[in-house]
């Protein structure tokens, strides 16, 4: 969402790099640069507000869109202010009162304390914080100057920005959304029948089944089973790749009999970098197989394991085709959360329960429980 806001005040992306490992760099360790220090008449409170959507860690974020909501509302007075004022001779300093030049070394921090002023668009917003977390100065080879809290190089004013260039920006965002409440409206119409007490599932995949990287019995299936009182059967094999699975399906479901399979395949695929439209297929052949047997089908889809990871778009297609219960989100969710992932591609112990706890969700949804 920050990211969104930032490139609608200014017409720019907030992070930039001469390659992906650059890019990478400065999106996790350089701030970002002061909306007000690109687009010119902008009120310096926008500034604060955009720098705390764009905190590297996801706690120091807003908590909601409500909390962003009301520190908008609160700078409301503000932004109209400095658009009344219309005057971009010179870029305003971030916090009243400060100095508009103010020198600095590069990779210094600004001490907050030292400011003259805090400003505070509303009551939760903490802005000396803000201050000393952020105010960093980028190490540019060139003199870099500060503007009250924020650092920089002090580039000329670009020229005015011009609103229209937001609606291409405006028409994606609203296409996204609408794809979303498809894809959220036809996986919510899917229903299974309710699983009986004594039911036995079958979560059938490879080491994110099987719950490589957490300890024994924190796997997504034992937590799975803890949570719903039903028999889960741990099927996962570590290593494997979907042909493979698709391979040892058939005996598993011959010896296992489930009134239900929870399938989760494809990584290794991902990893090895083998054809997508193969893993499609295989993954397609073990929905159909289990469905050819009376035995309903909850599809979790697997990331690829690029930077960032990525979903790839055959899961959500195939589950609105066979009409089977879906969960999208979840895998992709853990995996770009260091505090919910053991290494690069496997879930500890709170990844794989927040597995379950969508699993379990998905299976509400449906009617199963």
């Amino acid at each position: 969402l920050g990211l969104v806001l930032y490139e609608c005040l200014t017409g720019a992306k907030p992070f930039a790099g001469e390659d992906l490992a650059q890019l990478t760099f400065n999106v996790c360790n350089i701030a970002a640069r002061p909306p007000s220090h690109r687009a010119r008449g902008l009120a310096p409170v926008l500034d604060f507000i955009v720098a705390r959507t764009l905190r590297k860690e996801p706690g120091e974020r807003y908590a909601c869109a409500a909390e962003l909501a009301r520190d908008l509302r609160a700078a409301a007075a503000d932004v109209a202010a400095a658009q009344a004022r219309g005057d971009h001779s010179a870029l305003l300093p971030t916090i009243p009162g400060a100095a508009a030049d103010i020198e600095v070394e590069r990779t210094t921090p600004l001490v907050a304390n030292d400011l003259p002023h805090e400003l505070r668009p509303s009551p939760r917003f903490d802005s000396q914080p803000a201050l000393a977390r952020l105010a960093v100065a980028p190490s540019e080879a060139d003199a870099t100057r500060s503007r009250g809290g924020w650092t920089g190089p002090m580039a000329k004013p670009r020229a005015r920005f011009d609103p229209r260039r937001l609606w291409p920006l405006a028409l994606y965002a609203l296409a996204l959304l609408a794809a979303a409440a498809i894809v959220t409206a036809c996986g919510s119409k899917v229903k299974l029948d309710r699983l009986a007490p004594d039911a036995v599932i079958l979560a059938f995949g490879d080491s994110l089944t099987y719950g490589t990287g957490a300890a024994t019995g924190e796997s997504y299936p034992a937590e799975l089973a803890r949570r719903i009182g039903r028999k889960v059967v741990n099927a996962g094999v570590p290593g494997e790749t979907s042909g493979e699975g698709l391979a040892r399906l058939p005996a598993v479901l011959d010896e296992e009999k489930p009134q239900l399979l929870v399938l989760c395949h494809g990584g290794n695929d991902f990893l090895r970098k083998l054809d997508e439209s193969k893993v499609a297929g295989n993954v397609r052949s073990m929905v159909e197989l289990a469905r050819s047997r009376g035995i309903p089908v909850v599809l979790l889809a697997t990331p690829k394991p690029t930077f960032p990871p990525s979903v790839p778009k055959f899961y959500g297609a195939m589950a609105g085709e066979l009409n089977v219960p879906f969960e999208e989100d979840v895998i992709h969710a853990v995996l770009i959360d260091n505090r919910l992932k053991s290494d690069l591609v496997h879930p500890n112990g709170r990844g794989y329960a927040q597995v379950a706890e969508a699993v379990e969700k998905v299976l509400r949804r449906a009617g199963a429980l």
